[in-house]
């Protein structure tokens, strides 16, 4: 038996092509590629790596991780420098002016790297913190036991106790949000009784004088933010902060927009869908925009992690939203789970349903009958969804 030519020729040849010689083998798994198919291979990667969520490179074969020293010597520096833009680590979620097309970024929340600085951050939410409450006159809430308990915790978190920056921040827009909701309700209250609920004028009264409010807590949200420096930690609170406070102004036309559908502010007096719905309601004649807000109306929905709206009209029910990269069912907006199926949900409210229509379904006009071979998925589940009778 003469067999070790042909193990010498493999062990000679690219894990990719097993075609091309190897060019050179990977420092830590021993891999061995020829430089073009690797360096194809990391470009796909890199090109597809856009998102908040950093992408590792992996070596194609055992899928260790490899570091950018590594398998940065074997492409260009273009491929490199795209990699770096792509993933940065406290990448912030950008939309676009429906106005000029500009990016446009939410508030400044970059994570304060040192110790001190985050000292001195810390002292600055404080005093806006009591700042907000003061104005507020939130009665239910003791100011000074309320601050005294976030200087204690935010000292706890310093010294690596229990405490995290999240813990703090869901406690404090918590008490944000009622604060703001009991002084709207109480200056509701103190309006003009012979003005009628619905009157534009009161409404507007009235969010003029919150409006002051409403910025100063999103200020307090985004510094909050900024302490945390653990990356996707710092991504996770940079979505709690859109999803409370999503307004922002395009920094070259100062047109007022929504991060998390992209159209014009709107939040005070409706959701992102009622919005929309208002829009095409309202207008009566053709135009480009009135149908592209149809058509987000009808393949849109918000990720129920992040509050980001996805746009989507084909695929199966499982969604990986790009932005926070949270797995949920497109039709019962669970997270991704046992009872969600990729055509049929089951733990939809009517029951089961599929609002997208499955390739068994979409081939029912041409065969009623699945091809020889293939198990009927459809009989099966209607089988398994009818009581069966059994004997006494």
């Amino acid at each position: 038996m003469s067999s070790s030519p042909d193990i010498e020729y493999w062990l000679q040849r690219c894990s990719i092509c097993f075609d091309a010689q190897l060019d050179f083998c990977l420092d830590y798994c021993r891999d061995q590629y020829c430089r073009d198919c690797f360096k194809r291979y990391v470009k796909e990667v890199v090109n597809n790596s856009w998102g908040l969520s950093i992408t590792k490179i992996k070596c194609p074969v055992c899928q260790d991780v490899l570091s950018q020293s590594e398998w940065s010597k074997y492409v260009d520096s273009e491929t490199v420098e795209l990699y770096n833009t792509y993933n940065r680590p406290y990448r912030a979620f950008t939309r676009f002016c429906p106005e000029c097309e500009h990016e446009v970024r939410g508030a400044k929340m970059e994570p304060i790297s040192y110790k001190a600085d985050r000292e001195k951050y810390f002292d600055e939410v404080h005093d806006l913190l009591n700042d907000f409450f003061q104005k507020t006159n939130y009665a239910a809430l003791n100011t000074s036991e309320f601050l005294n308990k976030f200087r204690a915790d935010y000292r706890n978190f310093l010294s690596g106790g229990s405490i995290t920056v999240a813990d703090m921040y869901k406690y404090t827009l918590e008490k944000m949000i009622d604060c703001l909701g009991l002084w709207y309700v109480w200056s509701n209250e103190g309006s003009k009784k012979n003005v009628p609920k619905s009157s534009k004028v009161k409404k507007r009264k009235l969010e003029g004088e919150t409006d002051s409010l409403i910025s100063a807590a999103a200020k307090i949200s985004s510094k909050l933010v900024s302490l945390e420096f653990r990356p996707e930690l710092w991504k996770e609170l940079q979505f709690m902060h859109i999803a409370n406070f999503p307004q922002v102004n395009c920094q070259k036309c100062y047109q007022e927009v929504c991060l998390r559908c992209g159209e014009g502010s709107h939040h005070k007096a409706m959701t992102c869908f009622e919005y929309m719905e208002d829009q095409v309601r309202n207008s009566h004649t053709y135009s480009e925009s009135v149908e592209n807000l149809k058509w987000k109306l009808e393949n849109s929905k918000s990720c129920p992690n992040c509050c980001i709206l996805i746009n989507r009209d084909d695929g199966c029910n499982k969604v990986d939203c790009l932005h926070c990269g949270h797995r949920f069912c497109w039709i019962c907006r669970d997270t991704w789970s046992e009872k969600c199926g990729f055509y049929q949900c089951r733990g939809a409210k009517n029951g089961p349903t599929s609002e997208i229509e499955s390739p068994t379904t979409k081939a029912g006009s041409i065969s009623e009958m699945p091809e020889i071979g293939v198990p009927n998925v459809i009989a099966i589940q209607a089988k398994l969804a009818t009581p069966q009778r059994g004997s006494a």
